[in-house]
């Protein structure tokens, strides 16, 4: 942190985080095609050593005919 007149300037030096999306099935494996109403799981992974604490919220799908899916809301 340096000073600039009366203010605090802060600057970011940690490396931006790996994040990683994954649709798994049920039985826990990675799916890359899926059957319409196949219950599934979206998994969102971040690194456990980064410094950020990122959380997922108001995630959409949407289709190609604008339709809007909410799969998690803003609570998260």
């Amino acid at each position: 942190m340096r000073q600039v007149g009366y203010q605090s300037v802060v600057t970011n030096t940690a490396p931006t985080p790996a994040l990683r999306m994954r649709i798994l099935s049920q039985n826990g494996q990675e799916s890359r095609i899926v059957g319409l109403g196949e219950q599934l799981t979206l998994r969102i992974e971040i690194d456990p050593s980064s410094a950020f604490g990122i959380t997922a919220r108001n995630v959409e799908a949407r289709t190609d005919n604008g339709e809007i899916l909410t799969l998690i809301d803003a609570t998260g």
